[in-house]
């Protein structure tokens, strides 16, 4: 009985068994035909050749159009060719497969073994310019998979509830590229050649190696754990913002059975902060962040442990006031940092309420062991980059949280040698480290400290004493962070005291500050004096402080490392670099009124000698090349002119004398050779009228009426090689009054004294350049005086008709208009300041060839103080019919 009763107990467990592997084979081939219901659709046909392999196969080749699924067997040195497809489900295992070309998808497992299906030592590669793909996703395992040349390698999760694909031990190499979505997870993962890694947002790699010229694109909310080291010219970009993806869904169809559905990438919102989270950073490669053109974005990096000699490259244009930033627990190592050049504001340079320079936080290194170097994209040392109206350098200040020092790095308007060398004088004999004083860029060094110390020198401006309330507070320079970086729990984020140094009230104010223009700073170009500092976020919005202190003596620098002040007294803002994108749009602000005067200036000798002409209509043409420096503020440039212009006049008998009345034409070329490299272009056009009046007593009146249209083309350099430009068009209108009186002193020589006076007035434009800088300039004016005296000789070579006649004439000129000013970023207030005096000296020679036909040329040679030298040449032709 007992026996029995044994018996019976076995064959209940052997008959439960079998029904519960006969019903998980019926689920399984559900789930199976649900798969193949739909599988593919192969542009709009079904697909008929679709084979099902329940054991084992081995070196099969799956050719286009054909489908071979792998279900509770394995696959050994399978071929996967171009339109071919190889799924790997229910627990089953591919080894040895070459996917050249074709598609191999892993998924699943075995529901009742809990065996995942798997794919070990794959070769993923494309052939005939098609990608192979290699796709394992929802619960797939691959293992030691090579992708290769033209091959991919996707690692996903589409059904939630289940745990997504993984792949180890992956080798990406040539041009092969591996894409980790949201789900899934790669494992010692190594980057080669010119490979790409894409991990995006919800995908995890633990440990990434990327050598040679490989690069890895990191989104926002993926996981980097374990060890990523970046070597040799290999690249690690950290992608802030969301990426455009989308779900692709490929079924495949089997007349009379189900389908299954293959999944790719898919669309999302990243709502929170844009923030990527590294264990262990090292090597001797680039780090870059970067933000999706479409949905524009800072990053907070936190790295927990740092090494290595790493290039760091940020992102700092101004999107919310706020900037990336990179927060370190442990850091070792001598690393890089880099900014492209920008001409937008980094940063707001004038505090709105106590006349505060700000600067920007980058990196908070709570060790205090990493040391970081300003250089340029190239890894090349800079210590200085443009961002937006002035330039900045990298700075580092201790700072003291939780009772713990830190160390904060930052980027401060940069400041010239000049002051820089009190500057570190007065923290010598303090015991502060000087260091951090020594932002002098290797590429603007030399022709910035010479322009800085003649402007200082040469040009000094008297100074008014400001209002009592704009004396209040004098100003200093505090690093405020663009914002404060918001990490999760298991972050350190550097505390609002880190970000920000509180200003400190002054007892006097700094003399540069003026009465007029509250509203706006005012930096006059000659030598750039701070009216009123412009609107900026308040103190409130700061957060900061005001504390009383203390005024330090006039001769002595105010650095202060902990606190960050400088007396802007000594040095004022127009000690501060401005970037060769600001100096070029002063410069092009001051050259069309250059080029209206210069045309001006030859448009009397260009007309031919009127006393000679007969009384008839008379055709003239001449041609123009003029060269002259100007040298003042920000605007250094060689300007370099030529052109033609084209008349005719004819003549009226008057009762004591004769009227010439004409009109004429011009075109003109001019070549801006900025000082800081960079050559901007300009095209003008003009048109205009003349009236002269000769008395038969030797008085004469001249006088012009002339319109120009000018095509700008900006072109400058920034600081780290960066082309810059914009294209504009204006338009100027300008008067000329000419009066004189010519007589004889001897024998075919006469004397003629004569003024002049030039006004012009050259239209407003707003102009953006492709560094993102904005240009307002303002409607200028020109007022120029001449006075001058000509002699005159007369050559005769006893003919009736040859005669020759030269000239001598020297001048003196004076610009009236010294307020035509310049916004930079609807921000900065620039005076481009022209008045000048100058010198001028004319020689010239006038040959009658015949009654009707006369040459002429001159040379004009100017200097002032400001318009170092003009060299100007004519040489034209008149014929009287």
């Amino acid at each position: 009985m007992q026996h029995k009763y044994r018996l019976n107990v076995s064959i209940l467990l052997m008959s439960s068994l079998l029904i519960q592997n006969i019903n998980a084979r019926e689920k399984i081939t559900e789930n199976v035909n649900e798969l193949l219901k739909n599988l593919v659709i192969d542009k709009g046909g079904t697909q008929r050749n679709v084979r099902t392999i329940w054991g084992i196969s081995q070196n099969t080749k799956i050719e286009r159009g054909e489908i071979k699924i792998v279900e509770y067997g394995s696959s050994v040195n399978a071929t996967v060719t171009e339109g071919g497809k190889q799924v790997v489900m229910g627990g089953a295992t591919a080894m040895n497969t070459k996917v050249e070309g074709g598609k191999q998808f892993v998924l699943g497992s075995s529901d009742f073994q809990s065996k995942k299906s798997s794919a070990y030592h794959a070769i993923i590669s494309g052939k005939d310019g098609v990608f192979g793909q290699q796709n394992v996703y929802d619960g797939g395992e691959s293992w030691y998979t090579k992708i290769m040349k033209g091959g991919e390698q996707n690692v996903y999760k589409v059904v939630q509830t289940k745990k997504g694909g993984t792949t180890s031990n992956t080798e990406v190499s040539e041009n092969g590229r591996q894409r980790i979505l949201a789900g899934g997870e790669a494992k010692n993962v190594t980057l080669k050649d010119d490979a790409v890694q894409i991990v995006y947002r919800g995908g995890v790699v633990d440990n990434l190696t990327i050598s040679d010229s490989a690069n890895s694109w990191v989104y926002v909310g993926a996981t980097l754990t374990g060890k990523t080291i970046v070597n040799n010219s290999g690249h690690l970009h950290l992608y802030a913002g969301d990426p455009t993806s989308h779900i692709t869904r490929e079924d495949i169809i089997v007349t009379g059975q189900p389908s299954i559905s293959l999944f790719s990438v898919g669309p999302w919102s990243d709502e929170s902060n844009s923030q990527i989270n590294i264990e262990n950073l090292s090597g001797n490669g680039t780090v870059s962040v970067s933000s999706v053109g479409y949905n524009h974005h800072h990053l907070h990096l936190y790295v927990k442990s740092l090494s290595g000699s790493l290039h760091f490259q940020f992102n700092l244009s101004n999107m919310g006031g706020r900037s990336d930033y990179l927060l370190i627990d442990n850091g070792t190592g001598n690393h890089k940092i880099s900014v492209t050049d920008s001409g937008t504001e980094i940063a707001n340079f004038f505090l709105q309420k106590n006349h505060v320079v700000t600067g920007l936080n980058l990196i908070t290194d709570k060790s205090r062991k990493a040391k970081f170097t300003l250089v340029n994209r190239s890894g090349q040392n800079t210590n200085a980059f443009d961002g937006g109206t002035y330039m900045y350098g990298l700075y580092s200040r201790e700072s003291v949280k939780n009772g713990k020092n830190e160390k904060i790095w930052y980027l401060g308007a940069n400041i010239p040698k000049t002051h820089r060398i009190r500057s570190r004088r007065y923290a010598g004999q303090h015991d502060f480290d000087t260091s951090v004083l020594s932002s002098e860029s290797s590429q603007v060094s030399d022709v910035l400290t010479s322009l800085f110390l003649e402007d200082r020198v040469a040009e000094p401006k008297s100074r008014r004493r400001p209002p009592r309330h704009v004396r209040q507070h004098e100003p200093d320079i505090s690093v405020l962070s663009s914002e404060s970086p918001q990490v999760s729990d298991v972050l350190t984020t550097p505390s609002l005291q880190d970000q920000t140094t509180e200003p400190k009230p002054r007892r006097r104010a700094p003399r540069h500050v003026s009465q007029h223009e509250l509203d706006i700073p005012v930096l006059n170009s000659e030598s750039s004096q701070v009216t009123d500092p412009s609107t900026a976020p308040s103190l409130e919005d700061q957060n900061t402080q005001l504390k009383s202190r203390k005024r330090f003596p006039r001769h002595l620098s105010q650095y202060q490392p902990n606190s960050l002040e400088f007396d802007l007294e000594e040095p004022q803002a127009s000690d501060f670099l401005t970037t060769p994108s600001t100096d070029a749009v002063l410069s092009l602000a001051v050259a069309p009124e250059l080029v209206f005067n210069n045309e001006l200036q030859s448009l009397r000798a260009g007309r031919g000698v009127l006393e000679k002409n007969r009384e008839n209509t008379a055709l003239w043409t001449y041609t123009i090349k003029n060269k002259e420096q100007i040298a003042t503020g920000h605007t250094h440039f060689k300007l370099d002119q030529a052109g033609i212009m084209l008349g005719t006049d004819w003549v009226t008998q008057l009762l004591y004398g004769k009227l010439y009345i004409g009109g004429f034409g011009s075109y003109d070329q001019a070549r801006i050779n900025h000082a800081r490299r960079g050559v901007s272009g300009m095209n003008t056009y003009s048109f205009g009228t003349y009236a002269t009046y000769l008395n038969e007593y030797g008085w004469y009146l001249d006088s012009i009426v002339k319109y120009n249209r000018y095509q700008n083309h900006l072109k400058a350099v920034s600081t780290s090689g960066l082309a810059i430009q914009g294209d504009y068009n204006q338009w100027a209108i300008g008067t000329s009054l000419e009066g004189g009186y010519r007589f004889q002193t001897g024998q075919s020589t006469w004397v003629r004294p004569y003024s002049q006076f030039t006004w012009l007035q050259v239209k407003d434009k707003e102009i953006q350049l492709s560094n993102g800088m904005i240009g307002d300039i303002s409607s200028s004016t020109s007022l120029r005086s001449e006075v001058g005296l000509s002699i005159r000789h007369a050559f005769n070579f006893n003919t009736n008709v040859s005669s020759l006649i030269g000239y001598v004439t020297a001048a003196w000129l004076r610009e009236y208009i010294d307020n035509n000013h310049t916004m930079i970023n609807k921000r900065h207030k620039f005076i481009t300041d022209l008045s000048d005096n100058a010198g001028k000296l004319a020689i010239g020679l006038n040959s009658f060839v015949s009654k009707n036909l006369t040459f002429y040329t001159e040379a004009q040679y100017l200097k002032g103080h400001k318009m170092t030298q003009s060299l100007q040449g004519i040489l034209g032709i008149r014929y009287s019919f």
